[in-house]
């Protein structure tokens, strides 16, 4: 095998381009744009933004169920490239159902299917891709990824809400799950190679001891009696429960606030394209400064983001501030959790401790959008909301620095 670490283009590259179109065109479709349509839809169908939010819930405790599972799903007797393949297809016909749906249990029921489907193909089988191919600029690598679903908000929240005013709601779920197919098939089926050895290549960077595949860090029996892999399920289960809730509520928060409909999404809009820009130069910072700073400088600026979004009402300029905090710290809920598991329990069991990580992360967005809903429906403004989420995100920060005193096993922390 050739190592092509640095003399032309690695293949690593084409499997990142390809993990970001899912990203882009899936991930981001189902969970970032899933906002605008809150209000369309509860106005038609006399449905409170509790309810249908509810749908985000859905999604997350089925992806939540194959996450836990993804041990067993991904151990190699089933290629990753089927499984992806699969997925491919059965999300993209089970987003196009939401068309037709009439009546809260049958939007849930579709969002279960969705949940599932999305699980078999974005965060874990992502991560593992990059994971294998790649041994230097994995940050760069993972960051480019998940850049994915920041920069398919730009793209799709315009379409999105062009679409919405001129065809409806149930035409623009159909339309967007053909988008969906069209974007993602070709990647799925065609591009994307499970490890390097499928092209003739070693991963980007080479391999260690004179090529020899590196395995290194705990088992998940191993993992499971470490302190820092329950710190860290807790501090996932934070964070992304708080990102989920401003990034789902934002356009009807801004909305409002005083702003017109096209406003409330141009700004939805921003603020997926800034922690688009926001997963890339994190990725880079964990390359260059490592697991321990850059997961704080993230957990700063997601705290200021928030504490700053709920004085949106008293001028532009304050949501100019917290798009561009808010753009740097979401990060963490994409780019630095396939980056911590490995840091902190190295890649000898990643897959079925990452999808336990993942377990984490889907709790975390089933109940965040849901309880600031909530929030909303008792106190008629989601600001109370924002003081929660900015106050258990300090908690947050202090967890984090519990976990951060113990040496990790794959790589020292700074």
């Amino acid at each position: 095998m050739s190592n092509t670490k640095t003399s032309g283009f690695h293949y690593g590259w084409v499997i990142v381009v390809s993990c970001f179109m899912i990203m882009c065109f899936a991930l981001c479709l189902i969970m970032n744009c899933f906002g605008l349509f809150i209000k369309p839809v509860t106005e038609d169908l006399g449905m409170s933004r509790q309810a249908f939010s509810m749908n985000s819930t859905m999604i997350s405790a089925a992806m939540m169920v194959v996450s836990f599972f993804s041990g067993k799903v991904f151990s190699g007797r089933v290629s990753i490239k089927k499984i992806m393949m699969v997925a491919t297809v059965g999300l993209s016909a089970s987003y196009a159902l939401y068309s037709m749906a009439s009546t809260p249990v049958v939007f849930y029921a579709i969002s279960i299917a969705v949940g599932i489907f999305l699980a078999l193909l974005a965060q874990v089988p992502c991560s593992m891709l990059v994971n294998n191919w790649f041994r230097e600029k994995k940050g760069l690598a993972m960051g480019l990824v998940f850049m994915g679903s920041g920069v398919g908000g730009i793209i799709l929240n315009p379409i999105i809400s062009a679409l919405m005013g001129s065809v409806g709601w149930r035409m623009t779920y159909l339309v967007m799950a053909g988008v969906m197919f069209v974007a993602v098939a070709p990647c799925t089926f065609f591009l994307i190679r499970v490890r390097p050895e499928d092209k003739g290549l070693e991963p980007y960077g080479g391999r260690a001891q004179g090529g020899a595949s590196e395995v290194y860090g705990m088992t998940y029996a191993e993992a499971r009696r470490d302190l820092r892999f329950w710190l860290l399920l807790l501090s996932v289960m934070i964070i992304t429960g708080c990102c989920a809730s401003v990034v789902q509520q934002l356009a009807s928060y801004v909305s409002d606030i005083g702003y017109s409909y096209e406003v409330s999404a141009m700004v939805s809009s921003c603020s997926l394209g800034l922690m688009a820009v926001g997963k890339l130069l994190t990725g880079r910072m964990y390359d260059k400064l490592g697991v321990r700073t850059s997961t704080l400088i993230c957990m700063a600026c997601v705290i200021g983001g928030i504490g700053i979004l709920s004085m949106a009402a008293s001028g532009v300029a304050f949501i100019g501030v917290f798009l561009v905090l808010f753009g740097v710290g979401c990060a963490l809920t994409t780019v630095a959790y396939p980056i911590l598991t490995t840091a902190l329990f190295g890649n000898r069991d990643y897959s079925s401790i990452y999808g336990i990580v993942n377990v984490a992360n889907s709790v975390g967005t089933a109940v965040g959008s849901p309880i600031a809903a909530a929030i909303f429906d008792s106190q008629g403004s989601y600001v109370p909301a924002w003081y929660l989420a900015a106050a258990l995100l300090c908690v947050d920060f202090v967890v984090l620095l519990v976990m951060f005193r113990k040496k990790p096993a794959a790589e020292a922390v700074h």
